[in-house]
């Protein structure tokens, strides 16, 4: 909106957005360090330019799925592994009721101490070191990543993260190699960066973007 410079989507006759968004909202309040969590990745994301998939990079969704997807697989105390999303997010739930769903998430306790520090540091080495991006799928759904198989949605691409609902490839906007390779030395970069000073403004000046978005306002 170029009167208060706010920047929102809007959602015309799209029911997954919709089911993905409650979906969403099921996971972060089932810990306190979630949300803060992803609003750093995001913004380091978009501070480093691999945050936009309108020029090939990734989108917003597809960081949080990354986020989730890590915080389940590598540390299951830190995120159940799974909200039930046969149960409380049923994909033929008719859509006036699926606001309803976070409100079904039983509750959850986490037994993992680690800072928020410790996640994000541990966020980006999974992705700079760990994680095979070619032969596998990031699921949430399935709280794990998934053999990749060579269908439509999965064969060629550089980037494998599956929506929950419609089972595609929400990380398809990353399709030149050029672009892949600069998202993934940009995990590696910042991976030794921060583990190296143990500073958040090594990678992401905080400082500067409040500052920033607060003259935007």
């Amino acid at each position: 909106d170029l009167f208060s410079n706010l920047e929102f989507d809007l959602n015309v006759n799209n029911t997954v957005g919709i089911r993905n968004t409650f979906l969403l909202r099921g996971y972060a309040n089932a810990d306190h360090r979630i949300k803060p969590m992803i609003l750093v990745v995001k913004k380091w994301a978009r501070h480093n330019q691999i945050n936009d998939a309108s020029k090939g990079t990734l989108s917003s969704y597809t960081l949080v799925l990354m986020v989730l997807h890590y915080l389940q697989s590598q540390l299951m105390c830190v995120l159940s592994p799974c909200l039930d999303v046969q149960e409380c997010f049923d994909p033929f739930t008719d859509i006036d009721l699926v606001p309803e769903g976070p409100k079904r998430v039983p509750p959850y306790v986490s037994r993992n101490q680690s800072s928020l520090g410790e996640l994000l540091l541990g966020f980006l080495e999974y992705y700079a070191t760990h994680f095979r991006w070619d032969k596998y799928i990031i699921s949430v759904r399935e709280a794990k990543a998934l053999p990749k198989t060579y269908t439509q949605h999965w064969k060629n691409k550089y980037i494998c993260v599956e929506e929950p609902f419609e089972r595609n490839n929400v990380a398809r906007a990353v399709h030149e190699r050029a672009k892949f390779e600069a998202i993934r030395a940009q995990f590696a970069e910042s991976f030794h960066l921060l583990k190296r000073r143990r500073d958040l403004n090594s990678i992401l000046p905080v400082r500067d973007i409040i500052n920033k978005e607060s003259s935007l306002r």
